[in-house]
């Protein structure tokens, strides 16, 4: 199963953030969506590493499948 995970402003603004917690891409520059990350052989979703930009509070966290099932996780960082 495909997935997309988005670092989002609000549970009901789906924009991306422009703060707080991030993925890197392949030249190591922040990012805070990442598209076509994939299941493994039992079915489970494994993220890359997040990293912070050193701004405390509550953040979220979107993971959206391909037909639009959507899943918001609460990240804190202090």
């Amino acid at each position: 199963m495909k997935f997309t995970a988005t670092m989002i402003t609000s549970a009901t603004e789906a924009a991306p953030n422009d703060k707080g917690p991030y993925f890197k891409d392949a030249q190591g520059k922040p990012v805070r969506t990442l598209d076509g990350l994939k299941t493994d052989a039992k079915g489970q979703l494994v993220l890359p590493r997040v990293f912070t930009d050193g701004t405390p509070g509550t953040f979220l966290l979107r993971l959206t499948t391909a037909d639009g099932a959507a899943f918001t996780l609460t990240l804190k960082v202090a």
